[in-house]
């Protein structure tokens, strides 16, 4: 009986604890005062990034690893990781134009988000309120999400580099390679030299194997209109065997791994999850909110011709807004 009980009291705890992270929302008002609770932390509002999720349970991954992306009953997301290559290669062959405007190769992956190829990018935006869009505009009948994280973003010149890896380096995800594979290739495009100093090696070890926020220039009208920015997915994990994986930990610790060290750690390609850049609390948007919080955004600008810039969003817009009016129109005279 007594362990029955502790049982239950465990089980209540927590249930609060899961409580304590979820926020529940009701309307945009109490949405916009937790922001302003979560903006006065450590990096204030300019380093606040919001994602919303219209279904509470998925999980935050960019379109490239998430497991469906050809299958919906494939459960191992790493196999589609070893696709980014070909994907970019034959994205750039088939219509070399659309690239035309772009310096490099980070702005390259950014057209590609853009136009819907599979990208290791996850959208989030520095505007809560396009976050919260996000959140309810779809899943009527589930529950909606909006994450947040609080991180300063990385320069471009680092993001840079990753994405030149991306486009340039054609391997299996079961073959290991050192980083001095990655330092060759960034060489040959200009993006590293011997001369460089030992930071640039530990950054780029450091960016390679986690997922990091980067806030691009405005290239077009739906990164403007949406306050877009991204999270970039680990490209890489290092390899180690227990032991070299503590003596990793305690040298990252104490006194820091050597350039010697970082280049013979080996890594592979893995589908990495991002769901641990995001902070444990979250605003939760029940499902019969939902339809009440887009009215109230519609008010304040928010609706599906802001967020979308396109002709046909802003075409549709006109008429959902038309055949609501009608409808009240109607309604009130009957």
């Amino acid at each position: 009986m007594t362990h029955r009980v502790r049982q239950n009291k465990k089980g209540r705890e927590s249930e609060m604890e899961k409580q304590d992270n979820d926020i529940e929302i009701k309307s945009v008002a109490q949405f916009v005062q937790g922001v302003i609770k979560i903006g006065t932390g450590k990096y204030r509002a300019k380093n606040t990034f919001f994602r919303g999720e219209a279904d509470s349970t998925w999980e935050p991954k960019a379109s490239l690893l998430r497991s469906d992306l050809c299958n919906p009953n494939e459960s191992n997301g790493d196999v589609y990781v070893q696709m980014e290559y070909d994907m970019i290669r034959e994205a750039t062959k088939i219509n070399p134009s659309m690239f035309d405007g772009c310096r490099n190769s980070i702005e390259k992956m950014v057209v590609m988000q853009h136009y819907g190829l599979p990208t290791r990018l996850l959208d989030v935006t520095t505007n809560p309120l396009i976050a919260l869009y996000f959140a309810c505009e779809s899943k009527s009948s589930k529950d909606g999400k909006v994450l947040f994280v609080q991180k300063k973003p990385v320069g471009e010149d680092l993001a840079n580099m990753i994405a030149t890896l991306c486009e340039y380096y054609e391997d299996s995800i079961y073959e290991s390679r050192e980083l001095w594979t990655f330092l060759n290739i960034l060489k040959k495009h200009h993006l590293y030299g011997e001369d460089m100093k030992k930071e640039i090696v530990i950054d780029l070890f450091e960016n390679i194997t986690k997922s990091f926020l980067y806030v691009h220039p405005y290239i077009n009208e739906r990164i403007k209109m949406q306050s877009g920015a991204f999270v970039f997915s680990a490209y890489m994990q290092p390899i180690f065997n227990k032991y070299e994986y503590q003596h990793f930990l305690e040298k990252i610790g104490n006194e820091g791994l050597t350039e010697q060290e970082i280049r013979s750690i080996h890594f592979n390609k893995v589908a990495v999850s991002v769901k641990n850049i995001f902070n444990e609390r979250r605003f939760i948007i029940k499902s019969r909110y939902k339809k009440r919080i887009l009215k109230e955004l519609d008010l304040l600008g928010i609706n599906e011709a802001s967020v979308f810039p396109e002709p046909e969003h802003q075409m549709r817009c006109v008429k959902n807004t038309i055949i609501m009016s009608c409808m009240s129109i109607r309604n009130f005279n009957s």
